[in-house]
């Protein structure tokens, strides 16, 4: 029997690329070119600037965390080719982004997939916002390159596999792909165990015992390497200790967030964003989409040529969509202390599980309209449901892009104002800067010494400069003021050369000993909303 998806003609496959590229340009237009540097961006900067050779590969020995070589390797082309300039960097990540969802899209196709599911699953999932700061932060362009290169390796495989034997070009591509995904981030590894099924029904039993091998033999020397490289975050023990407790936090994840707050709860949040943030602009682009995607959907599912999935079928992808999810957290699933935020930078990591959820979230949506017996009625009721899902993702995506277009836009006002207040500054001058919030909601002001260190030593380009910002962690001791930020400890002595300076009230003052700082603070108190690292302030 011919497959749903060797019958469909070729335009088809052309038609639904060119509207799922039209879904990632329009949702990305609005903010691609407003967006800047934030946090680790700031020290990266610094440190290529510096850096001796000014080649892609001679800037490797310039940074400190080398471990994830093409991480590195794409943050060293971005610099070599954009500089200063965040546009070009931003526009790129859209390119990678639609890239990974036109992979995605053949895929699924190339598994004869329905074209309904084929379509939806990537578009679902090319507007949810579970993995938001993944579009807007540079530090974190690397995860969606992994996945990129996760698609790579899978689509090669499939294609070393047809049904006439192999191909060891391919092969060797898949190989490759996956090996660099691994060296890129780490949210793709656990997704190597599904590699073999892509191919299995292809293969005979000896060539299944090979295949399994060799991915076994890759994700552990991926897993190896990353523990260890790594230095930030170390396997938590608490995992065999209280494994009642890791499975109830992965619960509460999974239900909750995945599938409550920022799953069938996506329209109420989304009111919700809109009423706080009241824009014309993004109106009005959710209204654009929402007519796009209701349009399109509605004439793919009401050509003759759609095979409308069955109920089994949609099952099966709602059961491998909650698998899918439970991979891409596993690697986060014995640290309880670790929550996927619904807007703040920590959410990068959830890009892997994000798909597991659009999977799953189509098939909720498929299963729930299957009932209905009547087609037209069946395909309104179906396109309605997804419409409303990707317009409450795009309102949502718009407002807390708004945050981080917002939050660089104060970053370029602190920043004027420092270089007019201080046209130079002496070596080994410590500036704290007062005054300033280190959030605006989700995005990324100044937050401490990295993206303030970093960008004062790059507006005066002088290395001996520091820098940081006063938060309520700022702890004033006798030896000097001490600062936190993702539990590193910096202390900068009492001495001349200690220069606190309000960006708000345009007032600076020199702490030359306890006393002086004593004083200073004494009446000093926060007026910025709560925020923590990893998550800003909460805007929902």
């Amino acid at each position: 029997m011919t497959s749903p998806a060797a019958q469909r003609p070729r335009t088809s496959y052309m038609a639904d690329r060119v509207f799922l590229l039209a879904i990632v340009l329009l949702t990305a237009a609005p903010y691609a070119a407003h967006l800047g540097f934030y946090s680790d961006d700031w020290s990266n900067l610094e440190a290529f600037r510096t850096c001796p050779s000014q080649s892609i590969f001679g800037f490797f020995g310039c940074v400190e965390e080398n471990y994830r070589v093409v991480q590195f390797f794409q943050s060293a082309a971005l610099y070599r080719f954009f500089g200063r300039n965040p546009v070009g960097y931003h526009v790129v990540n859209v390119v990678v982004f639609a890239c990974l969802i036109l992979l995605i899209y053949t895929i699924l196709c190339g598994l004869s997939q329905p074209r309904v599911i084929s379509l939806t699953v990537p578009l679902i999932y090319s507007l949810l916002p579970h993995y938001s700061t993944d579009r807007f932060w540079i530090a974190s362009f690397q995860a969606n390159l992994c996945m990129v290169l996760y698609m790579v390796g899978v689509f090669s495989l499939c294609r070393a596999r047809p049904p006439e034997g192999w191909r060891p070009l391919w092969a060797t591509v898949s190989a490759i792909a996956l090996v660099l995904s691994s060296l890129a981030y780490e949210v793709a590894i656990p997704l190597f165990i599904l590699v073999p099924f892509f191919i299995w029904h292809r293969l005979k039993a000896q060539q299944r015992k090979y295949l399994c091998v060799a991915v076994i033999l890759l994700s552990t020397g991926a897993v190896a390497f990353k523990l260890l490289t790594q230095t930030r975050r170390r396997f938590q023990g608490r995992f065999l200790i209280h494994p009642a407790r890791v499975v109830r936090h992965f619960l509460a994840q999974l239900f909750d967030f995945n599938y409550g707050y920022y799953g069938f709860g996506l329209p109420r949040v989304a009111w919700h964003a809109a009423a706080i943030y009241p824009r014309l602009a993004g109106l009005g682009s959710g209204a654009l989409i929402g007519v796009l995607v209701f349009s399109y959907l509605f004439h793919v599912v009401r050509r003759p040529s759609t095979e409308w999935p069955s109920r089994r079928t949609w099952a099966m992808v709602g059961i491998a969509g909650v698998f899918v999810f439970v991979l891409g957290y596993s690697p986060f699933i014995a640290d309880v202390t670790l929550d996927m935020t619904t807007t703040g930078a920590a959410n990068r990591v959830a890009i892997a599980a994000a798909l597991g959820t659009a999977m799953s979230l189509a098939a909720l949506i498929g299963l729930a309209t299957a009932v209905v017996p009547f087609s037209g009625w069946r395909a309104g009721l179906f396109c309605a449901g997804i419409s409303v899902l990707c317009v409450s993702s795009l309102l949502i995506l718009n407002v807390v892009s708004s945050y981080w277009v917002d939050g660089y836009r104060m970053q370029q006002d602190i920043i004027a104002r420092v270089a007019k207040e201080f046209p130079a500054l002496p070596d080994n001058t410590t500036l704290i800067l007062d005054g300033v919030c280190p959030y605006l909601g989700p995005g990324i002001v100044f937050e401490g010494k990295l993206d303030t260190e970093g960008m004062l030593r790059t507006l005066y380009r002088n290395e001996t400069i520091q820098g940081d910002v006063v938060t309520p962690k700022l702890d004033v001791r006798a030896d000097g003021l001490h600062t936190f930020l993702y539990g590193l400890e910096s202390q900068y002595p009492y001495n001349d050369s200690l220069i606190i300076y309000n960006v708000q009230k345009n007032s600076k003052a020199r702490l030359l000993d306890f006393e002086a700082a004593r004083l200073y603070f004494s009446g000093w108190s926060s007026r910025c909303p709560p925020g923590r690292e990893g998550y800003g302030s909460p805007i929902f």
